[in-house]
Formats: C-alpha cells, sequence, structure tokens
C-alpha cells in the first residue's frame, strides 16, 4: 500500500461559479466554461457545451483554471471526472484540482475515478447530493512516488485503450442489431401489394387523465404508465384492454405495450385496436415510423393529428398475425444479441474497475 495524503494537502481546489444570466453580453465568446454534462465522457476536455466572453469571464468574476486541473462533478452527479485539455472555467456544480509538484494530473484522474462510489458517499444527504470543497479537501488518496504514478498511469492507458477498442466494437454491434431491426420494418411494410389507409382510420390516439391524487399504492394492483412505461402502481384504473401506450410529452413517442386493468397519465396516449388491424400489427407500425419527428413545441409534444396521416398497409388479418409471428421471432432473436453485447459492455466496465483498484493497491507495477 502507498503512503496517503489529504487532497487539499496536495491540490488547489477552486469551485467554479455562474456569471449573472441575464447579461447575454457574458455568453457565447471563446472562453471554454464547464458543466456536468461536459465531463466524463471523454479523458480531456477540449470543448464545452457553453462558452464565456472576456466580460463574462472578468466582470462576471469566473475563474479561470489552468490545463491540466482534474475536474470534479460535485453536485447531483457526483464522482464524473475529466481533465482541461486548455485553460477554462467551470460552474459551480465543478471542483477545479489544480495539481501541485508531487502529484501527476493523469495519476489523480485515475484515483478519483476508482473512488467514484466513496466520493459519492461522502456527500450531503440532501435532496441533491453535494460533495463540498471542505468534505473533498479531506478525502485520502494514496500517493506513491513521482516515478510509480508514471508507470500507473502508463499502465491504465494502455488498458483503458484495449478496453475501449473492445467497447466500440461491441457498441457498433449493438447499432447494427438496431439497424438491422429497422431494415426488417421498412421492408415489411413497404409492400405496395396491400391497400393503405391513413392511420387515423385503423385506430384512436386516446388521451390519457391524471392520475387521482392518493391513489398510488406501491402494493397497488394496477401500474399507472407514463410516457415511457410504468411510472409506479395504484389503486385506480383506467382502461381494462390490449393497448399500445404511446408517449406524448417526455419521451415523446416511446411505445409500451401492456394489457389487462391499467392506467395511462395525462403525458401518454393509448391505443386500442379496431377491426381489421392487428395491435401488434400496428405496434410494428409505430416502430418503424419513428414518431418522435413528430414533436412540437418548446416542450415538445407529440401531435396525434399529423400521427393520423401516416398511411399504413393493410393485408388480412391472417397475414397480420403471420408478420407479427415472423417479427416477434426476429426481434427476440436480435434482442437475445443485444443482451449478449450489454452483458459484455458491462464486463469491461467492471474489468476498469477491477485495474484500477489493483492500481491504487500497489498490485498492478
Amino acid at each position: 500500500m502507498y503512503p496517503t495524503k489529504k487532497l487539499g494537502e496536495i491540490c488547489e481546489i477552486i469551485t467554479g461559479s455562474t456569471p449573472k444570466t441575464s447579461n447575454l453580453d457574458f455568453f457565447g465568446g471563446d472562453i471554454l466554461w464547464a458543466g456536468p454534462a461536459d465531463i466524463g465522457e471523454e479523458k480531456y476536455i477540449f470543448k464545452t457545451n457553453k462558452t464565456l466572453t472576456d466580460k463574462g469571464l472578468f466582470d462576471g468574476k469566473a475563474r479561470l483554471v489552468k490545463k491540466g486541473s482534474v475536474l470534479l462533478v460535485a453536485i447531483g452527479t457526483i464522482g464524473k471526472v475529466s481533465i482541461a485539455g486548455s485553460d477554462l472555467t467551470t460552474n459551480q456544480q465543478i471542483h477545479a484540482l489544480q495539481t501541485e509538484k508531487n502529484i501527476i494530473p493523469e495519476f489523480l484522474y485515475y484515483c478519483l475515478l476508482s473512488n467514484k462510489e466513496k466520493l459519492k458517499n461522502q456527500a450531503s444527504s440532501a435532496v441533491l447530493a453535494i460533495l463540498n470543497k471542505s468534505r473533498l479537501s479531506n478525502f485520502l488518496i494514496p500517493l506513491p512516488p513521482l516515478s510509480t504514478q508514471k508507470l500507473i498511469v502508463e499502465k491504465l492507458d494502455m488498458i483503458f485503450a484495449e478496453i475501449e477498442k473492445s467497447k466500440n466494437l461491441l457498441e457498433k454491434n449493438l447499432q447494427n442489431v438496431d439497424e438491422m431491426n429497422k431494415s426488417v420494418l421498412e421492408k415489411i411494410f413497404a409492400n405496395d401489394k396491400w391497400e393503405r389507409k391513413k392511420l387515423g382510420e385503423v385506430c384512436d390516439f386516446n388521451y390519457g387523465k391524471a392520475f387521482p391524487a392518493g391513489a398510488k399504492n406501491i402494493t397497488g394492483n394496477f401500474p399507472v404508465y407514463g410516457a415511457n412505461g410504468i411510472m409506479y402502481m395504484g389503486d385506480n384504473f383506467l382502461i381494462d384492454a390490449q393497448s399500445i401506450i404511446v408517449g406524448r410529452k417526455g419521451s415523446v413517442g416511446a411505445l409500451t405495450k401492456t394489457s389487462g386493468k391499467f392506467w395511462v397519465s395525462d403525458v401518454a396516449y393509448y391505443v386500442i385496436e379496431k377491426q381489421n388491424t392487428v395491435l401488434d400489427f400496428l405496434y410494428y407500425f409505430l416502430k418503424k415510423s419513428n414518431l418522435q419527428q413528430f414533436a412540437r413545441g418548446v416542450k415538445p409534444g407529440l401531435n396525434r393529428n399529423e400521427v393520423y396521416n401516416l398511411k399504413i398497409p393493410l393485408p388480412p388479418l391472417e397475414t397480420q398475425k403471420l408478420i407479427v409471428e415472423k417479427l416477434d421471432n426476429i426481434f427476440a432473436e436480435n434482442q437475445k444479441l443485444k443482451n449478449l453485447y450489454q452483458a459484455q459492455i458491462k464486463n469491461l466496465d467492471e474489468m476498469k474497475q477491477s485495474f484500477l483498484k489493483k492500481a491504487f493497491a500497489g498490485e498492478l507495477v
């Protein structure tokens, strides 16, 4: 094991800030201004979603942190970490750790990655978790000699690069499965020999309703659906039928099949089959149709009147059933592939944590 030091003893910890947002002259310049969304995806940050002007930096009293500073999210999604690829500023949700001569920034980066759960546990127990500067300053990390730090960084860089290559291949495989599903649907519904009708002629997108106050019950018998699946259980139901739940607000166009007794909230539609239409056939048509394209408004919502104008091919009911059976089999097999790839990606992420644990226990070099 290596000797330990408090972060406050080996780093200057700088908490970011937000200039007055009502002053538009402070924003949109060339100075990077990092927030939580910019951190964690890449090891180094070279661009940010938002930027400041010189006026925003000086008059807005933002503070520039040096290239090589380690950036840690300390409010909300605590533990996300990256390294500043250039001089930049951050908002108040970020602590920037400017390292002293006895610690390599990349070593600190990996060290914080390995301690993500411990850092979360150091946060306040408020509704919005906060890891304040004082607690972070007292957080202990291992501190081997610089020569050892360098060896650890080199080793982890090499291991992580290989793991990322494998993850990229698996994520590409996941994309290929999704493209395969999309291609199958496009081919089936492109058949021009079948009669076509407007979607509004074969089904209704019925509005859900706000769930009654006081009827929420974790031991209730009836699922309450929102835009993207079950939100909670309740004591009341609105519909007793096979149905497709379609996201209207929030997760616009998300599809969920359900049956039996259930409630649909006012952020979703529910669709029930009519004559001459098999519900699962309709489900696959909606899946193929990319309903997200019909989202409208500042807070996007699904306009059912536009969706009603889609032309759906309508083969005989027996043909619809055969198509559904075929698609069910294809999608089930492809889901097995996706589950396999996702499990392998999870294993690779766990492998990263295993190597990090070894590195800071003195077992890697």
